[in-house]
């Protein structure tokens, strides 16, 4: 497919150089909605391809906040799976981040809510840094949506900076500039914003258009984001795609914030991290 053809499917906005991309403010509408949720869950499932192998990967975050009497207390519960095996796992208690390395038997531990009956200034910002910095690859994209979407209210910043988003033609297939097999067909209650890095990266953001009971208005809602990635490792390209979910106002059973007992890590080696700096 020629680069030409595959304009044609995109709607070029006009911005101006040093303006905002336009489409910033739906992106940070859509988080500043998912932000008063109390609870929220977040998937990301896909696979990579490697050397005409493909290996599956999902990595899923229950993020919630609730108060203890007066005191506020936020917890997160992060899952890392590859080829269908769990491979990481952080639990935020509410006090304490633990950070467990399951194939090499390892785990660290962060203190981010304070002593005693008060939290410290940044209680919520801290796990979202300390999050931040324990996480990598797709998982690395979860921390960044939780926070941008809780830190102050909901706060986004470009997921490829330096490059702004397009929205899709409504009524037209659009090919994805790293798999031309992935199309998109926005339609007025389906849109969709592409952020193209080729050849290496592209990321669409999904947001529907939602009807509200009462006569309210429609909203606006985040679907789905997805990303397809080419990577050059040796002599060989890796291929990596992924969508990722989310699910407001979710109930999770009381036990899924709990760190693994002392039995359960028997014999694991104890690491000493680096400490995050918040901002």
């Amino acid at each position: 497919m020629s680069i030409l053809t595959l304009a044609l499917g995109y709607a070029i906005a006009s911005n101006p150089s040093g303006q905002i991309d336009p489409n910033e403010l739906t992106f940070q509408k859509v988080l500043s909605q998912l932000s008063t949720s109390t609870s929220l869950f977040v998937q990301i499932t896909g696979s990579t391809t490697y050397r005409g192998k493909s290996t599956p990967i999902t990595s899923s975050l229950s993020w919630s906040t609730n108060n203890d009497g007066t005191k506020q207390v936020i917890q997160v519960e992060l899952q890392e799976f590859v080829n269908n095996i769990l491979v990481k796992r952080i639990v935020g208690d509410g006090d304490t981040l633990w950070i467990y390395n399951l194939p090499a038997h390892e785990y660290s531990a962060m203190s981010y809510g304070g002593s005693g009956k008060v939290r410290p200034d940044g209680y919520q910002l801290h796990l979202l840094d300390d999050l931040s910095w324990a996480t990598t690859g797709q998982s690395a994209y979860l921390a960044k949506f939780v926070k941008q979407t809780f830190n102050n209210g909901g706060t986004y910043s470009s997921w490829m900076p330096g490059i702004d988003s397009q929205g899709l033609l409504q009524g037209a297939t659009s090919y994805d500039p790293i798999n031309s097999n992935i199309t998109y067909i926005p339609n007025p209650t389906d849109n969709f914003y592409l952020y193209d890095g080729s050849p290496k990266r592209s990321i669409v953001f999904e947001i529907v258009t939602q009807a509200q009971p009462n006569g309210l208005l429609p909203i606006d809602v985040l679907q789905n984001i997805y990303l397809n990635q080419i990577d050059q490792v040796g002599r060989y390209q890796k291929y990596t795609h992924w969508q990722l979910t989310p699910y407001s106002n979710v109930t999770f059973t009381p036990d899924i914030f709990k760190p693994y007992s002392g039995s359960q890590t028997q014999g694991w080696r104890a690491v000493v991290g680096p400490k995050p700096t918040s901002n």
